[in-house]
């Protein structure tokens, strides 16, 4: 019984603290509308566009030293698309075998098209 009554307090104080985010002014704006403006303001849409850039830097760099390619190299992700890999690339992927993890070149394009479709959300 105990339990139950904590948890009908606990279910009533998420939904006060719901009300008050979503419905109550608070300077003349409710808190859900402050966020949305910090949100979309200019400073903080710059900072996520640098994390995005330095998450998807980080990652092209990781994926071109498991697969013993320089970053920007055609063929690995920051690489703009449509670039081809030329036939010293393929013979440099070639020479590169020993490595203990191989990617595909599907999987290679495949891990490409996420990170191109996640940066341009």
């Amino acid at each position: 019984m105990w339990s139950l009554f904590k948890s009908l307090v606990f279910l009533g104080g998420v939904a006060f603290l719901a009300y008050f985010v979503m419905f109550v002014p608070v300077g003349g704006a409710t808190l859900a509308a402050h966020g949305q403006e910090i949100w979309s303001s200019a400073v903080v849409q710059g900072k996520v566009q640098k994390v995005r850039t330095g998450i998807h830097d980080e990652l092209a760099q990781k994926l071109a030293a498991t697969s013993g390619l320089a970053p920007g190299t055609p063929g690995t992700p920051g690489t703009p698309r449509g670039t081809t890999a030329s036939k010293a690339s393929k013979a440099t992927r070639a020479n590169h075998s020993s490595t203990s993890i191989e990617i595909s070149e599907s999987d290679r394009q495949a891990l490409s098209d996420l990170l191109a479709t996640s940066l341009t959300k």
